[in-house]
């Protein structure tokens, strides 16, 4: 059962109409390095001087570009109801994968399988998609009520009225604890007063919640915020997936073995962007000791998994290389 209203405000997660089952199946994606063709700079240079100027710059250019592998062999499944913590060291490419199944996959060849309830991505599920980026875009001189009754005017299909647009918007404040703030200005910039960062996070999430999304992508919500804060941050999360039958899927550098806990399931991408593991979060420690890496009881999951994605091994010092 969906959990009751606590003291900061916060109501049950609303059911989602549309539950959707993710799945991904030996995503490989890929970039493009370098050139075909020549800059403009180079060619204004190049047509001053003749246009028979050869260099090792040209040649360089004038070579096919080469293909960069971000990540690859990435596979897994998040039904409704479940939250996957993505985790790994800066640079794995888990905003990548996170971007790739969010269908925002521009500039970049893509393999493998993406499905949404068994189907490829489309203008249903990109409605249906909510996608909070790491760093909050908000209007530093809106209140918390304005920002989100304006972006559900926006947002919000035009068969549905301005008053109930407003009552959606009124809701998702409720939902996320923002009714105390709704007529505090977001403020973050100079000379602006305004919410505290986990504040403007949630109001990044409500303006995502405010289309009732069924798959809820979130790139590092927790980074920045302080220990309690990012708590609240995931419980919040926590709520939605549980008790609102929604899917979610976080990136999350470095998280306590508190937030570690909260999530269902994990992918832990090495260096390189391959897989290391892929389950539930309860069972990674019991997996890793069953391939030789056992660590005591106490020890945050994070830590350990962290630390072999970044090739050190807890029998080891840190420091020392597996």
């Amino acid at each position: 059962s969906s959990p009751p209203s606590d003291a900061s405000g916060h109501r049950p997660a609303a059911a989602n109409s549309f539950p959707l089952v993710l799945k991904f199946e030996e995503v490989v994606y890929k970039v493009k390095v370098g050139q075909a063709t020549e800059g403009w700079c180079t060619r204004v240079v190049s047509s001053a001087c003749g246009g028979g100027a050869v260099t090792k710059k040209n040649k360089a250019a004038a070579l096919p570009p080469r293909e960069k592998t971000i990540i690859s062999g990435m596979s897994g499944v998040v039904r409704p109801g479940e939250m996957l913590a993505m985790l790994g060291p800066s640079g794995s490419g888990k905003t990548t994968l996170l971007t790739a199944l969010g269908g925002r996959h521009r500039h970049a060849l893509l393999s493998g399988k993406i499905t949404y309830n068994g189907q490829p991505f489309s203008g249903a599920v990109k409605r249906r998609t909510g996608f909070v980026t790491q760093h909050d875009v908000l209007y530093p001189h809106l209140t918390v009520s304005e920002t989100l009754w304006y972006t559900a005017l926006l947002r919000l299909p035009r068969a549905l009225s301005a008053g109930e647009k407003r009552v959606q918007a009124e809701a998702v404040a409720r939902e996320l604890g923002l009714s105390k703030v709704a007529h505090s200005m977001v403020g973050g910039v100079r000379g602006v007063r305004g919410l505290s960062g986990g504040e403007r996070k949630r109001v990044s999430i409500g303006l995502e919640m405010l289309v009732d999304p069924s798959l809820l992508l979130l790139d590092e919500p927790t980074s920045g915020l302080d220990s309690t804060t990012a708590a609240r941050i995931v419980g919040t999360l926590r709520r939605m997936a549980a008790g609102g039958g929604r899917t979610v899927v976080v990136t999350i550098h470095q998280p306590s073995s508190r937030l570690y806990h909260m999530f269902d399931k994990v992918l832990l991408l090495s260096a390189e962007g391959r897989p290391i593991y892929y389950g539930r979060a309860a069972d990674a420690l019991s997996y890793f000791a069953s391939v030789g890496f056992a660590s005591p009881l106490s020890v945050n999951p994070a830590d350990l998994m962290l630390d072999l994605a970044n090739g050190v091994s807890p029998k080891m010092p840190t420091g020392l290389e597996v």
